[in-house]
């Protein structure tokens, strides 16, 4: 999946800004969950709010480079219900990053 919109202040696409499965370092904490470092203090902070569930998706998807129906057999949901959940995080980044950049 190509994010086309534009980070204001670098000039680089969304998910080469976020989502690039080669640019974010990334590793197992003590709760054996997954840790992102991200390079956007912006983006991390909105990657918290979201919900345990939304950033799972996300970290599969993109983290991991995981296809919608294979998120869909780990969470034990439809492949429609992850991608209706990643396109509206992905809406909700972009609104949020926009309204920042104002």
């Amino acid at each position: 999946m190509v994010l086309d919109n534009h980070v204001i202040e670098s000039n680089t696409i969304l998910g080469e800004e976020s989502f690039c499965c080669s640019e974010r370092s990334s590793h197992k904490n003590d709760n054996g969950n997954y840790h992102f470092d991200f390079k956007n203090e912006q983006l991390e902070l909105l990657f918290n709010s979201l919900t345990e569930k939304q950033q799972t998706i996300t970290t599969l998807s993109y983290g991991l480079c995981l296809k919608d129906y294979e998120i869909g057999r780990l969470l034990n949901i439809t492949q429609q219900a992850v991608s209706k959940t990643r396109n509206l995080i992905i809406k909700r980044l972009r609104r949020s990053l926009s309204e920042k950049a104002l």
